[in-house]
């Protein structure tokens, strides 16, 4: 089952006629969408200049980028396509980090109007910046105030007519977290992360958590105090504590943030077009399969979960059975019956597409996947079984050794057969760990790994940023609870977090 395990509506639409999609391909991003091929073009290109000028106002190089750690983004007529993947949440878009591959979600079109209202360009820009933090820095403990005001820093983006960016604008659609109602204090917003936040606080934190990144970064005299904070939350101070010793008096930094947010001007970062240079994206013209696919595989992609895989599945084996000779149309196949429990099925699907592509490194995942769970059913206990499993995964790997997906599954195959992983299977999850930073799921796999092996100080490291991901889950939950057991500094405490999360894992 996918990802997120997001509800998506049973009712789906009869299948239309393929419509026109294609695919631009860039060092960073890689964006399916249905529009006019010129303007996806130009927006892939926009996405690729955007994570330039990020790596320039943050000093950061830009070494070569694995395919498999590149952003798919996937472009949807409109925000009420959004809501259909994401229901209940009334979201402009949205992002998710998976070993699989990171992946956004937003609308070509929005009911957004004014500059005050969030439009799906922002979103991405917000979302991206969150992947770029952690792909460009340590692991470490990043609060939620500055992982939320870092990204709305580079969220307001502008491109410029003469192809400058500029950097640092208000974020508008933040106006009411910024100037209405009650004040976030700096105490407050210090201690965010220690507490359930009601819709309005949390509006507040973005608004003010972009406040003062900003400030800090524009204030002279200010400089050098949120590298002195981070080093001091990273060391063990609580948030509070550690903005005290960094920042002093929190009441005067109140002060100093309310004026700046009475301030007639506000100072910006523009970046030049020679520094902006970037490779063209590639542009691809789906084939009539792998088009008319893209729904149900847009599906697949944001998640779905017991209730919603079936339909899914049945609008799958409807749309791909007049194309099962288009490897697209039969991956995308593959992977909704395999979210539907139809082992039979996506093991044919599968087949036709390595009948077609034999070195698709997906498809061999994705048979992987399908002997694993096979052998987990039948509770086989013959290691011929479970090497016969692992055999396309291994296959997936030597095709591209980069690719954190086939690492991560290797490493499971272990957990699955109830044995304990190889260190060749612990080092494969380190480099996956390596090649996707941004993937928690692989941080907090590593960490399970190196406490079951003695080693406390490497998993703090690899657990601490996924306790603090700004986003409640049951994931960060367990983070914390494994953090405060290392922390006691005692083995009983380590080997009841870690038991419980093997009794929920068998549930």
């Amino acid at each position: 089952m996918r990802g997120l395990l997001l509800g998506l509506l049973l009712c789906l639409a009869p299948a239309a006629a393929p419509a026109a999609w294609y695919e631009a391909s860039g060092k960073h991003f890689v964006v399916y969408s249905n529009d006019d091929p010129k303007r996806i073009e130009t927006f892939a290109n926009q996405l690729e200049r955007f994570d330039k000028a990020m790596r320039q106002v943050r000093g950061v190089a830009d070494p070569d980028v694995p395919p498999a750690a590149r952003v798919t983004v996937f472009v949807v007529n409109n925000d009420h396509e959004v809501d259909q993947l994401l229901p209940g949440h009334n979201a402009a878009g949205f992002y998710a980090s998976r070993p699989s591959g990171p992946v956004a979600f937003v609308p070509r079109k929005t009911g957004a109007t004014e500059r005050w209202e969030l439009d799906p360009a922002s979103v991405l820009r917000h979302e991206y910046a969150h992947h770029f933090m952690y792909t460009t820095s340590n692991p470490s403990a990043l609060p939620s105030w500055f992982v939320e005001g870092f990204a709305e820093f580079f969220a307001t983006a502008i491109f410029n007519a003469d192809d400058l960016i500029t950097i640092g604008q208000v974020p508008g659609y933040r106006a009411y977290g910024l100037v209405a109602g009650p004040t976030l204090s700096m105490p407050a917003l210090m201690t965010t992360d220690q507490r359930k936040l009601s819709g309005e606080v949390e509006e507040k934190m973005y608004g003010r958590g972009w406040l003062l990144v900003h400030y800090l970064a524009f204030t002279k005299s200010r400089q050098g105090q949120l590298s002195a904070y981070m080093t001091r939350l990273n060391n063990g101070e609580s948030s509070l504590d550690a903005a005290t010793h960094a920042f002093g008096d929190l009441k005067q930094l109140d002060r100093e943030l309310d004026q700046q947010l009475r301030a007639t001007q506000i100072a910006v970062i523009t970046v030049n077009a020679s520094a902006l240079r970037t490779a063209p994206v590639t542009l691809r013209a789906l084939p009539p399969g792998e088009a008319a696919m893209m729904r149900v595989r847009i599906r697949s992609q944001a998640g779905v979960n017991e209730r919603t895989a079936p339909a899914v599945a049945d609008q799958a084996r409807r749309i791909a059975a007049a194309y099962p000779d288009d490897p697209g149309a039969q991956l995308a196949l593959t992977e909704a019956l395999y979210d539907a429990k139809d082992d039979a099925g996506a093991e044919a699907a599968v087949g036709r597409v390595l009948a077609a592509d034999p070195k698709n490194v997906r498809a061999l995942c994705f048979k992987g996947q399908i002997a694993l769970r096979r052998a987990v059913a039948a509770k086989a206990t013959d290691s011929a079984v479970w090497s016969a499993a692992r055999k396309p995964i291994i296959a997936a790997n030597r095709l591209d050794p980069d690719d954190p997906w086939p690492l991560e599954l290797f490493y499971e195959s272990f957990l699955s057969s109830g044995r304990a992983p190889t260190s060749n299977a612990i080092v494969g999850l380190e480099h996956a760990a390596d090649m996707a930073p941004f993937a928690m799921d692989l941080r907090f796999m590593l960490a399970v790994a190196y406490l079951n092996g003695g080693k406390s100080k490497e998993a703090r490291a690899m657990l601490t940023p996924v306790a603090f991901d700004p986003h409640p889950s049951e994931r960060a939950d367990r983070a914390r609870r494994l953090l405060t057991a290392i922390d006691t500094g005692e083995k009983t405490a380590i080997d009841k977090a870690l038991s419980a999360m093997v009794a929920s894992r068998d549930e």
